[in-house]
Order: C-alpha cells, then structure tokens, then sequence
C-alpha cells in the first residue's frame, strides 16, 4: 500500500505544471536534492508530509493559491504556503530542511518546497539531461517498500572490503601470521576457539584501547550508510539518534565477532588465539562499546564543529579539511563504501552545501517511539563489578546479560562472563569463563523497583597457570609464556592448566529503574553450581556471585 501511494505521490507532483515556461520542480531528497533541478532552479529544503485523504485537497489548495504563493508563475523561488507553517518542527531554532507537518494522520505523501533563494532559473536549459528523472527513478527504488529496509548487499559488500583490507594488512605485517597459514584451516580453527579465555590477547595498550575502538566505529558507520530509516539522523536528544546508533553498535559486535572468531577471522586466517597470549576476550568486549563511544563523539564534533564552520564559509577545501581531518572513522567508513571520505549522510558535499540538512521522514513521524510500554522487547545488562566466591578463592571480573522478552513477565536471557582467580599462592594465576542461558522472571510495574529471578544453564572453563619468573616473549608463535624455571616439566614454558564442565546459576536480584531506558542493578546475587573436577586442589564445584551493574532498556523509549 504504501510504495503504491509513494507512486501515486510521485506522479501527482510531476503532473502539476502551469501556463509558463517553467514546471513544477520535482525535489526529492536523495542525492539530486542538493542540486539545482532543470526547468526551475530550485534547491529543496522543505519536506511536508500528508494523510493520503488530504493530498489532493491541498494540491488543489495550491493550485488556487498559486498567484500568492508563486506555485503558478514563473517566480523560482516558491514560498511556503503560511496555513501550512502552525506545526512544522523546527530544528536548530529555524525550519527542518525535511519537517513534518502534525496533521493527526498517517504521513504518506511527501511535497518538498524550497525555503532558500537559489541561483537564476534561466541559467539552467531547459530541456537538460534528464537529471530530474533520474531523481524520480531513485526515489521510487528508495521511498517504496524499501524504504525502511537494511541494504545488505552493499553493506556485506563493504564488509568483505573492509575485512580484506584489514586482513591484508596483518598478513603484511606480522610474520606469525604469515607463519600460521601453514596449519590446518578446519582443525586449526576449532583449537584456536577452545584457546580462548581470560582478558589480555597480548596486543599493546594503544592497540586494545584505540585500534579496536576505532574498528568498532568503522563498522558502526558502515551500517549507519546502509540504514536508510536512520542514516541522516543528526547528533541530539532525539530516540531516532539513539537508536540508529544501538543499530549500528549491534552490527559492529557483529562485525568484531566475525573478526575474531567468524568464518573469515583471525581464527582460520593464522588462527592467533591458538598461540600465547592472543587468546583473550578484551577485544570482544572493547570494540563495539569504544566503537560507540568514538561514534558519539565525532557525531557531536561533526555537529557543533564541523558544521558550524562549513556554515560559516564556502571554501571547499577548508570544509574537506574539516571534515576529514575531524573525523577522521567516518572518512575511513566512506572509503569502505566507495564513497569520498568527506562524504555526509545528512547534507552535501562540500561544493554545494548552503546549510540544509537532508532529515528522514521516518525520524519525524509523530507515532514512531511513542510506546508507553513499560516492557522492553529485549534489554542489555552489563553486571561489573562481580564478584564469586569458591571453596577457598575468590574470582573479580564482570559479565553481560542478554534479555528478550517472551510474556510480560518472562524472559529468555543469556550471560557470558569472567573473572580472574585471586588468592592463590605465589607464581600461580588464573581465570574463569562462565556461558549460561535460561529463563528470567521479571515484574515491571509503575514502580521503579524492578524485582527479578533468574535459572539458567551452559559451562564453566577454568584455566590456572604456573610460573616463579617469566621470561620476556620473542616475536614468532609460541604455545605458551616463557618461562624460567628449569625444572618445569613443560620448560621453557610455564605450566598450564584446564578444565571445562557443565555449569547452572540461579539467583535472584534487584533494578532500579534511572530512566525508560536505563536501570541500575542495585543487587544480583547467584549460587552456581558445577561439574568441574577440581583443578590443582581447589574445588569449583559451588560457588556464590554478587553483582551490580548497569542495564539498557530497547522498546520503551
């Protein structure tokens, strides 16, 4: 229904012309919209949007109204028809480039009009290539019933280029990598994932806490080019930002998790984990949250810097400069996309920008985030700090918690965490990974106190290890730390310990909830019980967890 009427909608705005030599624009708001159109020279800024009962009516309006408003003459520079201008939103203090206009209705119909002088109708032919055309053909393939839809080709594609190029350089420059493509693809895979545990994967400081982040973000614009239902959202309050950027973080844990662990992923193409120390989990957890974190923050530096400056002078290369050299992920995203770094979703390109921004219809729709739910369809939990308490070892780490929601009461939820092992005696260190799911019971009230309760099932992994002085690591692949101690019997490396068993939790807990879309975890107390054997003395087999932390709410805001 609605790409028929976006059609309709389509052909209804081409269709109105008048007595003169000039015809109606057809303004529509992908790419061509930043560009003076033939026949008019008009540059669109205004985007209104209708009920379908209400279309012809009020093209009917213009047409009568068309002396006054310069819809029906030869003026270029349409005004807008002041009946119309009582519930437009406002963006920055003055007009949206692309408002909506509250009529109570579902909008369906989009009439765009220039709010902004543009260059003399008579130095655009008549008669051009047809570009006004081709903005049409666009249009129907993006405003019809795809227009809310993910482009997964082009974003698989740009994935793949960005794996290849990432790939490419670890190749190039690490020599253990190099070396580790002799090994098996299929065994070498799987041994590399029973490899994994603890935090540290022996990349250094700027790697894990810069490098990372910034793949995270690569990846977080990536997808925010292929989202045509958020990709033009600009930095503020609103939920349409909040939530193209938690689609975005989604895909960019995605994209992590491939990287590390996927089919195309350090873990077939020289399978690093397998070898010390690279089997740690801090990039799975410092990516896609650094990545959101970069994002936000050249969002905000794009708005309030960037643009400010590009609105204040029309110096083409100052603005290139600024925009790459400000952001500097969203350049690295648009070459990934084929696109120029200096390339923006939300305005045009340096040469043409005069201030308007190009805003989603999506975005300003009255109904979207209206929810009064008090039940989110999922929420994300991350418990830190956590603490667990075995036989005689403690354990201080964290874990995150995954919830979707199955009744108004029910959850199924997930949990992956760790921990490293303290109280051991000297020369001795350890870790444990835990990976559970279940069902969780959870009421939800007007109240701000929100009561849960918790059974879930999965594994436990517990890895010790044993050395008096370590020795610094050589470049090349290595089993395992070095280690000084001649009378080792695995000399010259230290010793290593492992055990994995089935493992269950159930526990109970306490939220207060911040906001609708934030909570605090006041109190999550576990007992977990598991069929681990005992690994050098210390039984595993009981043990008590307490957590706080912090949740995210989605579907109630």
């Amino acid at each position: 229904m609605l790409s028929k009427f976006w059609l309709m909608a389509l052909v209804s705005i081409c269709s109105l012309s008048v007595a003169h030599t000039q015809t109606l624009p057809v303004p529509w708001k992908t790419e061509a919209s930043n560009q003076h159109l033939p026949g008019s020279g008009l540059q669109p800024a205004l985007s209104i949007f209708l009920p379908q009962a209400d279309l012809h009516k009020w093209l009917s309006n213009i047409d009568k109204k068309g002396s006054q408003t310069g819809w029906a003459n030869s003026d270029p520079h349409p005004k807008l028809i002041p009946a119309f201008l009582n519930n437009i939103d406002t963006f920055d203090g003055r007009l949206a480039p692309f408002a909506l206009l509250e009529t109570g209705g579902r909008p369906l119909a989009t009439i765009l009009v220039s709010s902004s002088h543009s260059t003399n109708s008579e130095s655009v032919e008549q008669g051009a290539p047809n570009e006004a055309d081709e903005a049409v053909d666009r249009d129907r393939r993006l405003l019809g019933d795809n227009q809310q839809q993910v482009q997964w080709k082009s974003l698989l594609r740009g994935e793949l280029f960005f794996l290849a190029t990432m790939h490419g350089y670890r190749i190039a420059t690490e020599a253990s990598t190099r070396e580790a493509l002799q090994n098996g693809v299929l065994g070498g895979y799987f041994k590399a994932l029973a490899a994994l545990h603890g935090w540290s994967d022996g990349d250094g400081y700027y790697e894990t806490y810069l490098g990372h982040p910034i793949q995270g973000a690569v990846a977080g614009y990536m997808w925010i080019h292929n989202d045509p239902k958020y990709r033009v959202v600009e930095f503020g309050k609103s939920r349409a930002y909040w939530m193209s950027r938690l689609r975005a973080y989604a895909w960019s844990y995605v994209e992590i998790e491939q990287f590390k662990v996927g089919l195309l992923s350090e873990a077939t193409l020289g399978q690093i984990s397998r070898y010390c120390c690279a089997y740690g989990f801090n990039d799975h957890v410092i990516t896609s949250n650094g990545g959101l974190v970069w994002m936000v923050g050249e969002d905000a530096i794009d708005r309030y810097v960037v643009r400010k400056l590009e609105d204040r002078t029309h110096n083409v290369v100052l603005r290139i400069v600024a925009r790459v050299g400000l952001n500097p992920v969203q350049g690295m995203a648009n070459l990934m996309n084929l696109q120029y770094p200096w390339h923006r979703e939300n305005r045009a390109a340096p040469s043409r920008y005069e201030g308007d921004l190009y805003l989603s219809p999506v975005v300003h729709q009255s109904t979207e985030g209206s929810s009064n739910s008090i039940i989110p369809k999922f929420e994300a939990t991350a418990n830190l700090p956590s603490v667990m308490w075995f036989s005689d070892l403690s354990c201080i780490g964290g874990s995150g918690v995954l919830g979707f929601r199955m009744t108004q009461v029910w959850q199924w939820s997930g949990e992956v965490g760790g921990c490293m092992l303290l109280g051991k005696s000297n020369g001795w260190s350890g870790d444990s990974l835990t990976f559970m799911m279940g069902p969780q019971w959870i009421l939800r009230s007007r109240s701000r106190w929100i009561p849960h309760v918790h059974l879930r099932a999965g594994g436990q992994k517990i890895t010790e290890e044993y050395c008096q002085h370590y020795d610094p690591l050589p470049p090349g692949l290595h089993s395992g730390r070095l280690c000084q101690d001649r009378n080792s019997p695995t000399y010259p490396y230290a010793q290593h310990f492992e055990t994995t068993g089935p493992a269950f939790s159930t526990g109970a807990g306490l939220d207060l909830r911040l906001t609708r879309a934030l909570t605090l975890r006041l109190a999550d107390l576990n007992y977990v019980r598991t069929w681990v054997p005992s690994l050098n003395g210390t039984d595993f087999g009981r043990g008590l967890r307490f957590s706080v932390g912090v949740g995210l709410q989605v579907g109630t805001w």
